[in-house]
């Protein structure tokens, strides 16, 4: 996953897997999206640094959806 500016200049570059599946979310500075390996994943908007990973092994059917103090998914419990 890349994180790039409004003229496509790269910023930050996730390293490995974790292919983005569904439409990211960007909500207090961390972009949250779904991995080829249905995680939800919350990296750092600025730097790219993962904040965290919500482990989930079955498909995803949706992008997740971020609220005040959360970050949630249709099939993975909130954080």
């Amino acid at each position: 996953m890349t994180g790039v500016d409004i003229g496509d200049r790269p910023l930050w570059k996730v390293p490995g897997g974790g292919i983005p599946y569904r439409t990211p979310a960007i909500a207090d500075g961390a972009v949250h999206v779904h991995d080829d390996l249905f995680d939800l994943v919350a990296v750092d908007a600025d730097t790219g640094q993962r904040r965290w990973t919500l482990p989930n092994d079955s498909p995803i059917e949706a992008s997740p959806l971020p609220a005040p103090a959360l970050c949630t998914s249709p099939t993975a419990p909130a954080l």
